[in-house]
């Protein structure tokens, strides 16, 4: 009988590079995953940010959004100002993953 079943694809090797096996060591001992996992994580997690720098960049917009206010209570803004503003809180949403 010929087993028809479709086999799992090699394993894949990955050697850290010297200089960075200390650092590897650390993050994997630090998620306390098996190292398939960790690598995994890390694989999927590529073009996520971390949070700590969406917290940073939530601020960012906060504080652009303080700066708009003040200028605008100081009665010193213009049109050229607000597209600027709204440039960077654009930029800041779409780094955010978000839609302006």
């Amino acid at each position: 009988m010929h087993d028809e079943t479709p086999k799992r694809r090699p394993k894949i090797s990955y050697r850290v590079p010297k200089a960075y096996e200390g650092d590897f060591e650390r993050m994997h001992r630090l998620s306390g995953m098996s190292v398939s996992a960790f690598l995994t994580d890390s694989w999927r997690r590529r073009k996520q940010h971390s949070k700590i720098t969406l917290v940073a960049l939530s601020q960012i917009r906060s504080d652009t959004a303080k700066i708009k206010d003040e200028l605008a209570a100081r009665d010193v803004i213009d049109d050229d100002i607000k597209v600027e503003l709204q440039m960077i809180r654009t930029a800041l949403m779409s780094l955010m993953g978000q839609r302006s």
